[in-house]
C-alpha cells in the first residue's frame, strides 16, 4: 500500500511539473493567453490544470441594438397581430430599413437646407451692409450736389456782377469815345481787338459809330462790324442810344 501511494504521489509531482513546465513554454514564447491555453483543455489527464476558453463577444454597436429592438418588436408584432398577407417577416425589416434611409435623407436634405438658409443669412447681410454703404454715398452725392449748386448760383452772381461791371465800364469808355472826333476814336480802336472794339462801337449812338467806322480803314472797319453782328445777348445792348 505504501509503494502505491508513493507512486501516485510521485506521478501527480511529475504531472504538476509537467504542467508547469508547459505554462512557462508558453510563457516564454509569448503565447500564454487564454486562446492559446484553451487548446490544452481537451487533453487527457492534463487538460483540467488548463481552462477552457471561451470567446469574448464584442458587446452590441448601437445601431445592432436598435435593429435587435426592432426585429423583437416585429417578432412581438406578429405573434399579437396577424400580418396582411402580401407582408413578410423579411418585407417589414426592408421596409424599416427603407424607413430608416428615408430618415437618413431627410435629415441630410434638412442639413443642406440649414446650410443654404445660413448663406442666405450671409447674402442678405451682405446686402444690407451694401445698401447702407449706397445710402451713405447718396448723402454724400446730394452734400456735395448742393454744394455744386451753390457754387454754381455763387458763379452765376460773380458772372453777373463782372457783367454789371464791364457793361458800365464799357457805357461810360463809349461815352468819352463819342466825345472825341470820329478820326481820334477810329485811331484809338485801331489799336484794341475786334471784340473790344466792337463792343464799344455798340455801344455809341448810330451816327457816332457810322462816323467812327467810316473813319477806320475798310478792313478793319469789316471785321469789327462782323464782331457786333456775333456779340450774344448779354454782351449786345437791349437798346441803341440814338
Amino acid at each position: 500500500m505504501g509503494n502505491v501511494l508513493k507512486a501516485f504521489g510521485g506521478l501527480l509531482i511529475a504531472l504538476l511539473v509537467f504542467v508547469g513546465m508547459l505554462h512557462g513554454i508558453l510563457a516564454a514564447t509569448g503565447k500564454h493567453n487564454p486562446e492559446v491555453i484553451g487548446q490544452f483543455h481537451d487533453w487527457p489527464v492534463v487538460g483540467g490544470f488548463f481552462p477552457k476558453h471561451v470567446p469574448t463577444v464584442p458587446p452590441p454597436t448601437p445601431e445592432e441594438v436598435r435593429n435587435q429592438k426592432a426585429i423583437d418588436w416585429l417578432n412581438s408584432a406578429t405573434k399579437d397581430v396577424a400580418l396582411p398577407a402580401p407582408y413578410t417577416t423579411e418585407e417589414i425589416g426592408k421596409l424599416v430599413r427603407d424607413l430608416k434611409d428615408a430618415r437618413e435623407q431627410h435629415l441630410t436634405s434638412m442639413r443642406r437646407i440649414d446650410e443654404e438658409r445660413a448663406g442666405l443669412t450671409r447674402v442678405g447681410a451682405d446686402l444690407e451692409n451694401q445698401k447702407q454703404e449706397l445710402l451713405v454715398g447718396a448723402t454724400d452725392l446730394d452734400r456735395r450736389s448742393k454744394e455744386l449748386l451753390g457754387l454754381r448760383d455763387e458763379l452765376e452772381r460773380e458772372r453777373a456782377f463782372i457783367r454789371r461791371s464791364e457793361e458800365k465800364n464799357l457805357k461810360s469808355l463809349a461815352s468819352i469815345y463819342e466825345a472825341m472826333s470820329p478820326e481820334e476814336a477810329a485811331t484809338r480802336l485801331a489799336l484794341m481787338d475786334d471784340d473790344t472794339a466792337a463792343k464799344l462801337v455798340s455801344r455809341m449812338s448810330e451816327r457816332k459809330a457810322g462816323k467812327v467806322l467810316g473813319a477806320l480803314e475798310t478792313p478793319r472797319a469789316v471785321a469789327v462790324t462782323r464782331r457786333m453782328k456775333t456779340l450774344t445777348d448779354a454782351d449786345a445792348p437791349t437798346s441803341r442810344p440814338q
